[in-house]
């Protein structure tokens, strides 16, 4: 699941990877048909932490950064993926109130 040196890389390409990576299976989801928000589920999180033993402390800014990507309320995106994954994860203010671009690579 991670690409070869993700360990070096540093917080924001961290957040930046695993959103992109998110965001691709929400399309995937959405385009065979199914509820992109079915994506976040309990396995989701599960294989992230088993990839990321410090996923827990990049999710809240990963899922924020997707909810701008997807167009959606933070608050209510995060709501729902919560939801799905059974998890607690806030709003990161700092993405959400960004006047940014995403960086490519």
């Amino acid at each position: 699941m991670l690409i070869d040196g993700y360990f070096e890389m540093d917080r924001v390409d961290k957040i930046l990877y695993w959103a992109r990576l998110i965001y691709r299976h929400m399309r995937w989801m959405g385009e065979s048909g199914k509820d992109e928000m079915g994506v976040f589920d309990a396995k989701l999180i599960e294989g992230f932490r088993q990839a990321d033993p410090d996923i827990d402390a990049l999710m809240s800014p990963i899922l924020t950064y997707v909810s701008r990507m997807w167009l959606e309320n933070p608050a209510e995106f995060l709501s729902k993926a919560n939801a799905g994954m059974g998890t607690p994860y806030a709003v990161d203010k700092e993405i959400a109130e960004a006047k940014f671009g995403m960086r490519t690579g």
